[in-house]
């Protein structure tokens, strides 16, 4: 039959339709056809994930990484997209047992946030790649789903507990009763070890897992067909990955991240510190130099704004710094810690160097990277006694565990006496860095076995600091930084004014303001050395109000070097103008210069550590050089000016009949008649003064060291007017 028809078919396709019939055949097609060519528009196919690392033991930062991403993918959604999925990793694969110092309160707070409202918007998904116990089984079990890798393990949560709280049963049923992705039975095991967990396969089908009095009571009512004890009394109830999934507690058992994509039915999987939630709306804040209270102020400001005006979600920071107050460090990097709190990421770069209370700033941020040649902590431009350090411990420590780094590790970056030490748990394996007293004051102390002190004192290098778990990664420029946290390029730099940007980018150049003062100093010996030109006096003007305009934009320019300065200017040309000589203004005005020079390239009075006595020593030297400047300068103009033909009128240059005039008109007045005279000095002679020959009062200069009042003088030579003098030591004196 079905061949007389398929011949049917064939033979009679020569014949015409009605139309009506072609009508709606056609018709018919369209409909069926349109589905088919605007279905991929629909397609689940290009959804992607978002992962989350949950570090273990949970702490506050990462309560704050987990709300914060929710919260981003909160504010990016579209009801076009539908409900994100976000993938919260719980361990690695390999890893022994974590998660078992988690505090009860930290887990009960983020399965909470994981089971509100504020969640409803994004599906959970607990991937358990390691073993997860203690109280971090919590946030697992307010997941929608849960996926395991082979060899992980889910349990134990009592392990950190002698007896259990029935608050702490009690919140644990509850979080099980609303996500019900496990059994309440096998929660209850899990943290109470008195309890028996047996596998229950009923007659009329289906399987129970139960403990407790719900046991007793169904095997009293006989309705027990097979039973597999899954926990026995005294030992609390742990899960593999496989028992997981063949209970179907666990919707898949997956290898890595990319079968757990194809599993969900996800395009992609974006890591968190990564991710594409959307439009990326980034800032770049340049810290660099001295920090003070003016700058700490105006970044907090600048950001605050941008913040509020352009909707920022990322913020990353340049550093590049040897700190300078401590307080004010502490109070930026407490600002960029509480960022992610509003769903702003951040992530910094450290290049070449945060040393000082600068690692304060560096590593409050989420992500931080180093470059190669960086360096991190140590002696920096401020010094603090280890009383400072006691007295803000507490807000360094919560900078701390905000970020998910040592506390420890960080106060011994900026205490040179604090000693830190690693330790190991005999346990779990898990490595942590405590100082003595931490340790002693540490509960579970006998657990941890100390295996060698850590070398904090005069700072880390990038290596060390990627060893120790501070830093994220060492990247060679910032570019490479900006694409690790999913920029494609350098974002736009906090707004400031541009005279601003401009004057700390000169600042950065250590060479520019030691050349300004250079050229400032020796066009002065200029000037002095040919008065009335004007403009190498000019110039020197000009180029030491820039070398103070950047010192003072840098933050190491304050009143007091500008008031030194100025004094010390006023003295040389007091004594150089009205008490001729070298005498206490001009001794004490070239100490002032010579202080306010040196103060004012850096942020320290006295040295008092490494860092600080190089760069003293380097600012000395750049003083120095410049008042070297300043005399060989005033010397090789001399020299060098009369035989150059285009600066030839610039110098006074005396032909011999021109001396000769000028040699007549000093003659006008003769003091020949004192050649070998005796007399008495009436002022000090330093080397000019007054000496008193007979009844004649006349300026003369000594020839040779300073000579005091009331000491006899003998006139030695006589130039015209100009009479000089020396000291009689033997002779007795005149009458």
């Amino acid at each position: 039959m079905f061949q007389q028809h398929s011949r049917r078919m064939r033979t009679g396709g020569n014949r015409a339709l009605p139309p009506w019939r072609s009508f709606l055949l056609g018709w018919v097609a369209l409909c069926l056809a349109f589905p088919l060519t605007e279905s991929p528009t629909f397609s689940q196919d290009v959804q992607r994930g978002v992962l989350v690392q949950v570090a273990l033991p949970i702490d506050d930062a990462t309560q704050r990484q987990v709300e914060s991403t929710i919260n981003t993918i909160r504010s990016t959604a579209t009801a076009e997209a539908g409900r994100q999925k976000l993938v919260l990793q719980f361990g690695k694969q390999g890893d022994q047992a974590t998660g078992g110092e988690t505090a009860f309160e930290r887990g009960l707070q983020l399965a909470r946030f994981l089971t509100s409202e504020n969640a409803t918007d994004v599906k959970t998904i607990a991937y358990v790649a390691g073993s997860v116990q203690g109280h971090a089984v919590l946030p697992v079990l307010a997941c929608d789903q849960i996926v395991v890798a082979p060899g992980a393990s889910l349990g134990d949560a009592g392990i950190d507990q002698a007896s259990v709280d029935p608050v702490v049963m009690l919140a644990y049923e509850s979080i099980a009763q609303r996500r019900r992705t496990i059994p309440i039975g096998a929660v209850r095991a899990m943290l109470d070890a008195d309890l028996e967990l047996v596998r229950i396969s009923q007659v009329d089908g289906g399987d129970l897992f139960l403990s407790g009095p719900e046991l007793a009571e169904l095997r009293d009512q006989g309705k027990v067909w097979k039973e597999e004890q899954l926990a026995a009394p005294g030992e609390l109830a742990n899960f593999v990955g496989s028992q997981m999934r063949t209970y179907r507690w666990a919707t898949h058992e997956v290898r890595d991240v990319d079968e757990l994509a194809t599993a969900l039915g996800l395009s992609r999987i974006s890591d968190s510190q990564s991710p594409n939630l959307g439009e990326v709306n980034a800032v770049l804040a340049e810290i660099s130099g001295p920090i003070n209270r003016r700058r700490g102020r105006r970044v907090r400001n600048n950001l605050s704004d941008a913040i509020q005006r352009h909707d920022l979600n990322l913020v990353v920071s340049h550093v590049n710094s040897a700190g300078g107050d401590l307080n004010e460090s502490l109070e930026l990097a407490s600002y960029f810690a509480n960022l992610p709190a509003q769903g702003i990421r951040t992530a910094a770069f450290v290049d070449p160097q945060a040393v000082g209370d600068a690692a304060l700033v560096a590593l409050a941020a989420q992500q931080v990277y180093m470059s190669p040649e960086a360096n991190l902590g140590g002696p920096g431009a401020a010094s603090f006694s280890a009383a400072a350090l006691d007295d803000l411990s507490e807000a360094i420590d919560q900078i701390a565990r905000s970020t998910g780094r040592s506390p420890a590790l960080l106060r011994g970056l900026l205490d040179r006496e604090l000693e830190v030490f690693e330790y190991l748990d005999a346990r779990s394996g898990r490595v942590a860095y405590f100082s003595s007293d931490e340790h002693a004051a540490r509960d579970d102390a006998a657990r941890w076995a100390r295996q060698g002190a850590v070398a904090l004192a005069d700072g880390i290098s990038a290596e060390q600091a990627l060893q120790l778990g501070l830093i994220t990664g060492i990247e060679s420029d910032l570019k490479q930084v900006c694409r690790k946290v999913g920029l494609k390029d350098l974002p736009q730099r906090l707004d400031e004014r541009w005279i601003v940007n401009f004057v700390e980018s000169l600042g950065r150049q250590v060479w520019l303001p030691r050349m300004l003062l250079f050229i400032g100093f020796f066009m002065l010996s200029v000037e002095i050395g040919a008065p009335g030109i004007g403009f190498p006096g000019f110039i020197s003007m000009v180029s030491l109000m820039l070398f103070f305009w950047i010192q003072a934009a840098g933050g190491t320019a304050e009143w007091l070097e500008i008031f030194l300065f100025v004094g010390g200017v006023l003295c040389l040309l007091a004594e150089v103008l009205l008490f001729p000589g070298f005498g206490i203004f001009g001794i004490g005005g070239l100490v002032m210069l010579v202080a306010s020079l040196v103060l004012v390239s850096q942020t320290f009075v006295l040295p008092s550590n490494a860092y600080q006595y190089n760069q003293l020593t380097g600012n000395l030297i750049g003083v120095l050089v410049a008042i070297g400047g300043m005399l060989g300068g005033g010397l090789a103009l001399r020299w060098m000016l009369p035989q150059l033909p285009f600066f030839r009128h610039l110098m006074m240059v005396e032909d011999e009949e021109e001396k000769q005039i000028r040699a007549e008109n000093e003659a006008i007045v003769h003091w020949d008649h004192l050649q070998g005279q005796r007399g008495i000095a009436t002022t000090p002679l330093v080397p000019s003064g007054k000496a008193r020959f007979g009844e004649e009062l006349i300026a003369v200069v000594s020839d040779g060291p300073m000579i005091d009042p009331q000491r006899p003088v003998i006139v030695k030579q006589v130039y015209g007017n100009r009479v000089v003098v020396e000291e009689l030591i033997d002779d007795d004196e005149p009458e």
